[in-house]
C-alpha cells in the first residue's frame, strides 16, 4: 500500500479472524482520530508525543503480530496530510502522501476483502 516503506511483515501466517477483528478496532480508532498540526521541524517530537504512552493513538491494526512494533499516525504537516511511518527497529521515519480518508477507504476495502475470502473458504458446518 504505501510506495517508500514496508509496514507489516506480510509473509507470515496470520489467522484472518484476528486481522479482521484488529482491522474493526482499527476503523473505529479512525473514525475518532484527530490530525495534528506540525512542521517537518517538529514531527518527530510530535510523532513520539502521540504514540510514546499510547499505543492506541497507532493507525496501524493492534494485537496482530504482522505489525508488532511498527507505528504509524496522521499529521497535518505545511498544510498537507501525511502519514507518517516508523517500521519496527527502524531509526527514521517515513512520510507517505496519503490522507486519513482515504487510508480509512483502503481500511473498508482490505476488511471487505478479508471477509469475503474467510467466508469463502471457512466449511459449512451442519449438525
Amino acid at each position: 500500500m504505501f510506495t517508500s516503506t514496508t509496514i507489516g511483515d506480510l509473509y507470515q501466517i496470520i489467522l484472518t479472524n484476528t486481522l479482521i477483528c484488529a482491522l474493526e478496532d482499527l476503523t473505529t480508532r479512525l473514525n475518532k482520530y484527530k490530525l495534528t498540526a506540525c512542521n517537518s521541524d517538529n514531527v518527530e517530537n510530535e510523532f513520539t508525543a502521540l504514540l510514546e504512552n499510547n499505543i492506541r493513538s497507532s493507525c496501524l491494526p493492534i494485537g496482530v503480530e504482522n505489525f508488532d512494533g511498527d507505528l504509524a499516525a496522521f499529521f497535518v504537516i505545511e498544510n498537507v496530510e501525511k502519514m507518517i511511518l516508523k517500521p519496527w527497529g527502524a531509526k527514521n521515519l517515513s512520510l507517505e502522501s496519503i490522507s486519513l480518508g482515504q487510508y480509512k477507504n483502503e481500511i473498508a476495502a482490505i476488511t471487505i476483502k478479508l471477509e469475503d475470502q474467510r467466508r469463502r473458504l471457512t466449511p459449512k458446518l451442519y449438525y
